[in-house]
């Protein structure tokens, strides 16, 4: 063999033993790979030099973007980091991933008009963090990672997602600040963070969200104040900022979110007194805060509560403090199973500092915490008093309570008038430790029980302590609620496919078994012990309910615009010896108590003047011990001042004078009046709305005196600022 020879079978060794380290393998994916490398062989073989290979979407150096053609470069390779750096490979669905060059047909990955549109892999074992090349997806419009495993940050690239409709991060491990940058979002229509480990200060910038229905930031470390930029949100429907540590006043502009329905700011650190208007929205949480009106426990671990002229005792078994309300009527709306329209009624609800369980007794209509109901029987409507009925005939005939069965859930049966306030649409799976109880004035029957709507186990999830009683008369209805639990039963009622079929072989024998472990129980194995329960309730008198809880104005009406230094006028209360008066500044932030005051009047003329604004103002109605009777909760506007631009005033004019003013932030209307004060009465001689700012005023005006009143209206016609001068049409020489 020559040397040459030699030097080229060399050559040909090293060639092949680079195609070999630095090529394509054979993988699962493609013979092709393997058809590449036998093509490389026979190629150097003949010609010894190794030509340029085609685009490989998958090498062992990760995948490549360049044969995907069904969405840009970019947005690919943003897939691609978004898999790395949430440790695909540990997804627990990873269909399609870096297997295919068709990337909207990986799992939770949808696309629309040759972009993503949707990136949704929940409940799917993501770790790691959110890298910052997710900002390249900007045509994304559905972010849903929720129920994960992330970690790290929220990127502030984030707001380059202009498009988004929808971002739930929610239940993952996600801590560090909320970005600013979410201020950029504005088509975010809903924002789900709950369950994370989020701190720092809510940013201002979420009040750029105009078009944002549910924000939801609960079960967070989020600390500073709620900032006064979310009521620009105006499309807000749901607030949730639960479980966190936010401090200072509940800003005012919350409670005028027109389209607000539920808003839960309880267990933070709030304090100050709640925007009257929050207590009109449908489903509010105020307690576990230092709002005014809480009810602390007392030193001595028991505290007497006496609220408008409901009383009862409780201690630390049952809540660390509660929180009073006058509940408003409710108009009729479709409810679960029947028409549900509450009465003006009193809730209590009990709140521990350590925080809410994980407990939801009746759904939509309670929070996790416990709570007293107190409704007047007569404002029932006529669905729901085939409930008090019933329930008036049970404590009347006292049955044996052994009578009080399980039944199964899905057949519908009959409760045995053991139904409840507020109604729900599902039913009691059971019944235990149930008891007739008495209280000041009436009696009721307590039993431990769940609610559900088809067959799942008893758990401390769900199962609650439950008192449904009347006053002797039947004028009042109580119902109270505590969530308890037992270490006997599981945490949970969650089910797998196995467990749940199990279940099912033997439901009612389950449901027995179940039943017998309850009673055999004493009340202390139950957390709270349902001996302490049932002293509260014990302990529960509304005589004082019986009588009108609300104190009536007289003057100013609700909502009414008054001058700057407005006499407070209300009925007077039976029984009363003084009344305690406060009125609230709501526009400041935080809000401020500009007048306390206590007077034997029903009535108190205020004295320093008022700053235009908007004021709530409230009146206890005290007995000789102070204890409250009734209370007034209302609002008055105090009306700016309207400058004029010309005529002056007393000026003389012209008869057909030109009435000039200056605009006033937020009016749609003016209203201008012109009386002839020199006539006895006074005679109106114009009166007429526009939108404009000034107004020429026909036919001729007569010589004489005359005032001009202009008022300033916004879109609701609160009048919002008044201009009163005069002007003088001389005598034509």
């Amino acid at each position: 063999m020559s040397r040459i020879s030699v030097k080229m079978i060399m050559i040909l060794f090293i060639i092949l033993l680079l195609a070999g380290c630095n090529g394509p393998t054979q993988t699962e994916a493609g013979p092709a790979a393997g058809e590449v490398v036998a093509g490389v062989v026979e190629t150097v073989v003949e010609t010894a030099v190794v030509p340029t290979t085609p685009p490989i979407t998958i090498t062992d150096e990760g995948f490549s973007c360049t044969a995907v053609t069904e969405i840009p470069a970019a947005e690919c390779q943003a897939l691609v980091a978004f898999y790395e750096a949430t440790e695909g490979a540990k997804w627990a669905d990873q269909t399609g991933w870096l297997q295919t060059n068709t990337p909207c047909s990986w799992y939770g990955v949808a696309c629309a008009d040759g972009h993503v549109d949707t990136l949704g892999l929940y409940y799917n074992n993501l770790q790691g963090q959110l890298p910052a090349a997710l900002s390249d997806l900007l045509r994304l419009r559905v972010l849903d990672l929720h129920n994960n495993a992330i970690v790290g940050k929220i990127p502030a690239e984030i707001g380059r997602l202009v498009n988004l409709v929808d971002l739930d991060l929610s239940n993952n491990q996600i801590g560090g600040f909320l970005p600013t940058t979410l201020g950029n979002l504005t088509g975010l229509q809903w924002l789900m963070l709950p369950y994370n480990q989020l701190s720092g200060p809510i940013p201002q910038e979420l009040g750029k969200l105009h078009a944002l229905h549910t924000l939801d930031l609960s079960y967070n470390q989020l600390s500073g104040v709620i900032p006064e930029s979310l009521a620009n949100a105006t499309a807000l429907a749901s607030l949730r900022l639960r479980d966190n540590q936010l401090s200072g006043s509940i800003p005012f502009g919350l409670g005028q979110l027109p389209a607000l329905y539920l808003i839960d700011l309880s267990f933070n650190q709030l304090t100050g007194s709640a925007p009257s208007a929050l207590f009109q929205v449908g489903a509010h949480g105020l307690w576990g805060n230092q709002l005014d009106t809480t009810i602390f426990l007392g030193e001595n671990g028991r505290q007497d509560v006496n609220f408008l002229g409901a009383t009862f005792t409780f201690d630390q078994a049952t809540g660390d403090s509660v929180w009073p309300e006058l509940v408003p009527a409710r108009p009729a709306e479709a409810g679960p199973g029947m028409m549900w329209a509450p009465p003006e009624h009193m809730v209590f609800t009990f709140a521990y500092n350590s925080g809410p369980q994980e407990h939801m007794p009746l759904g939509q209509y309670l929070p996790p915490e416990g709570q007293i109901h107190i409704y007047p029987t007569a404002g029932l409507n006529e669905e729901v008093q085939p409930i008090v009925a019933a329930l008036q005939q049970l404590l009347a005939d006292q049955p044996d309570t052994s009578t009080f069965e399980t039944f199964p859930p899905n057949e519908g049966a009959e409760q045995l008038g053991l139904t409840m306030l507020p109604p729900s649409n599902a039913v009691q799976t059971l019944r235990a430790q149930a008891e007739y109880l008495s209280f000041a004035e009436g009696q009721g029957i307590r039993y431990l029980t769940q609610l559900s709507q088809g067959p799942v186990p008893i758990s401390n999830q769900d199962l609650f302590y439950t008192f449904q009683g009347l006053t002797d008369d039947g004028a009042t209805y109580v119902a109270a609620y505590f969530p308890v639990t037992l270490p006997a039963l599981p945490d949970s009622s969650q089910l797998s496919q196995a467990e749940w079929e199990t279940l099912m072989q033997d439901w009612q024998g389950y449901l027995a078994q179940t039943l017998t472990l309850l009673d055999e129980q004493p009340t202390s194995a139950f957390t709270p012990d349902l001996a302490a329960l049932d002293a509260l309730i014990n302990s529960l008198s509304v005589a004082g309910t019986t009588a009108v809880p609300t104190l009536q104005p007289i003057w100013p009406e609700n909502e009414a615009s008054v001058d700057s230094q407005p006499v407070l006028q209300w009925e007077t209360f039976p029984g009363a010896v003084n009344y305690h008066v406060i009125v609230l500044d709501d526009v400041a932030f935080p809000p401020q108590v500009v007048i306390d005051q206590t007077v034997s009047e029903p009535l108190l003329a205020v004295e320093q003047p008022l700053a235009p604004g908007h004021y709530s103002w409230t009146v206890f109605a005290q007995d000789a011990e102070t204890a409250v009777l009734a209370q007034l909760n209302s609002a008055f506007y105090v009306k700016d001042v309207l400058e004029p631009v010309a005529p002056a005033d007393g000026a003389a004019v012209s008869p057909e004078p030109v009435l000039q003013w200056q605009s006033y932030p937020g009016a749609i209307t003016y209203q201008v009046v012109v009386v002839d004060a020199a006539a006895f009465p006074p005679v109106v001689v114009l009166d007429q709305t526009t939108t404009e700012t000034s107004l020429a005023v026909t036919p001729p005006l007569k010589p004489g005196s005359y005032t001009w009143t202009v008022w300033a209206f916004d879109s609701g016609h609160k009048l919002l600022a008044e201009l009163d001068i005069s002007f003088n049409v001389a005598s034509t020489p």
